[in-house]
């Protein structure tokens, strides 16, 4: 009787057919092939957000740098880009560029009027517009030598990635002058 029992056994063990064993292997390896590349697609992803990171961390740094010790400021300054390379990241290099801020004619808007209207308004309209006139072509003045524009554009020398960022430093030299009163 045991041995009835072991053959029963043995014949009703098949196993696998070579159809359903492709099959598993095909699924598997979709289930691979997907897997690593989701996987390299966030292993670019982090380089890049690491790359775009550090870009922003020297700029930053060096933005703060300016800003809390400013160069004198001077027309000489606004005349050329200075290029110079980090010293710890020698693959970085970064632009300074200044400019004076310039400000638009702020006299047109105290609303200059025309000729016409010009000659039917009192003299005490006309002495307050063109006291008006002065008090802002002298804010205008002063604020251009006050306040002046930087740029810091760092660079990865290998990639060509690059960040850029700007600031209006304060001229600590400047003087605030009141002309024409």
């Amino acid at each position: 009787m045991a041995s009835k029992i072991i053959t029963r056994h043995i014949h009703n063990s098949k196993g696998f057919t070579l159809l359903e064993v492709m099959i598993a292997l095909t699924i598997f390896a979709v289930f691979a092939v997907m897997f690593v590349a989701g996987q390299s697609g966030n292993l670019a992803d982090s380089l890049q957000m690491r790359e775009e990171s550090l870009l922003r961390i020297l700029c930053v740094n060096k933005i703060n740098e300016i800003l809390n010790s400013p160069p004198e400021f001077n027309e000489q300054l606004t005349l050329s880009k200075e290029k110079k390379t980090f010293e710890d990241y020698p693959e970085y290099e970064y632009t300074l560029e200044y400019k004076k801020l310039k400000i638009p004619d702020l006299s047109k808007l105290a609303g200059k009027q025309s000729d016409e209207e010009t000659d039917t308004t009192d003299e005490s309209e006309q002495t307050s517009a063109s006291l008006n006139t002065t008090v802002l072509k002298n804010i205008k003045e002063n604020l251009q030598n006050m306040v002046w524009q930087v740029r810091v554009t760092v660079t990865n020398k290998k990639t060509g990635f690059f960040y850029s960022l700007a600031a209006w430093p304060p001229n600590k030299n400047a003087k605030v002058k009141f002309d024409g009163f």
